[in-house]
């Protein structure tokens, strides 16, 4: 099977291209790693962002808060 229909038939059963659902769950594991005391700059390296702000850049953009904030309306729900 081709990449392209690999991603289109992804799209078709998932809803959401493969790019958005890896996003997506690299965002989630991220919420995991800084749930249990990671600090961001680590916690973009493990999961292969190239920089630091380049991981606060998606984790904002995907969750409408910076990591650090994010983390901080967490703990207080």
């Amino acid at each position: 099977m081709s990449s392209r229909t690999l991603s289109r038939r992804f799209e078709a059963e998932i809803g959401m291209s493969l790019r958005s659902w890896r996003r997506r769950m690299r965002l989630f594991k991220a919420i995991e790693l800084l749930g249990g005391g990671e600090d961001v700059t680590r916690t973009a390296m493990d999961l292969g962002y190239g920089s630091p702000s380049a991981f606060i850049f998606a984790f904002r953009t995907e969750m409408g808060a910076s990591p650090r904030s994010y983390m901080r309306e967490e703990i207080q729900i």
